[in-house]
């Protein structure tokens, strides 16, 4: 739209357009217009990784904007729409506010909503991390290489010194 510089796509049955669309909204700095765009892409499509991506990274921006609006998308979304914002809400609260406590929380959240989310264990074993609960950490980090098992190498530093500390605090 010309007017007022926001990339809208008409046919909303069309999931792959409200994708591009979120990505577009993203990146040209509107994040409530992109948040939403993600929102209905995931809900049409929620095992799209890619669109789950673009919800993670839409919610990281739109929530230090408005945390209300997102909280309360969230409350109303679908499960597997509701942990991937609930992911985006932890990132900020692990990335920008270092709020440890309360990201562990946002992802104790998200976890309930599916016990199979490699991410939310993925993030919950750095956040677990940063608080120094070692047994923790290390079990969501298994747990990610349970669901994922490529995820094994890509771990294993990180599970030796989660390791260490457990065995030399």
């Amino acid at each position: 739209d010309p007017n007022t510089g926001r990339v809208t796509v008409p046919d909303k049955r069309l999931w792959v357009l409200k994708g591009v669309e979120a990505v577009l909204n993203y990146r040209l700095g509107d994040h409530a217009a992109g948040f939403k765009a993600a929102i209905f892409a995931c809900t049409e499509r929620p095992k799209e990784n890619d669109i789950a991506t673009v919800l993670v990274d839409t919610t990281r921006n739109y929530v230090q904007q408005d945390e209300k609006t997102v909280m309360q998308a969230a409350a109303d979304a679908p499960p597997a729409v509701r942990k991937q914002i609930l992911l985006g809400v932890a990132r900020v609260k692990y990335d920008v506010a270092k709020d440890f406590a309360a990201c562990e929380s946002t992802l104790d959240e998200a976890l309930k909503l599916d016990d199979a989310f490699a991410n939310g264990y993925l993030w919950r074993g750095h956040t677990r991390r940063k608080l120094k609960k070692w047994d923790g950490a290390l079990a969501d980090y298994e747990k990610v290489c349970e669901l994922v098992p490529s995820m094994k190498n890509n771990l294993k530093a990180t599970m030796d010194a989660v390791r260490k500390q457990i065995e030399d605090p």
